[in-house]
């Protein structure tokens, strides 16, 4: 993803609410379905991290590998929001649904 194209998903995403929250649990199973799924709805989401902290690493890298995780591109760590995009895959296109966002 180029510089160009992740300026352009952060202004995108600057009004964007969190439509998932990681608690103290960590990243379940659950989390990951479920963020999936709303990046299957929306192409680019945030995520809301309750316990993101430096005692397992540093943010950014715990982001992305959450992004690795979910198989979405990491956009932007703001605070303990995490900024996800996934362009929709050939079984959506096939379904008739034409990407929400479009890259530059």
């Amino acid at each position: 993803m180029s510089g160009k194209q992740r300026g352009h998903l952060k202004s995108l995403a600057h009004k964007l609410r969190p439509v998932a929250r990681i608690g103290q649990e960590g990243i379940t199973p659950g989390v990951i379905s479920e963020i999936r799924k709303q990046l299957l709805h929306h192409e680019l989401i945030k995520v809301k991290w309750a316990d993101l902290s430096s005692e397992e690493g540093p943010k950014k890298e715990q982001a992305r590998q959450l992004a690795r995780r979910v198989g979405a591109h990491f956009v932007q760590l703001l605070g303990h929001n995490v900024v996800l995009y996934r362009a929709p895959d050939a079984g959506a296109m096939e379904d008739g649904r034409a990407p929400k966002i479009r890259l530059p």
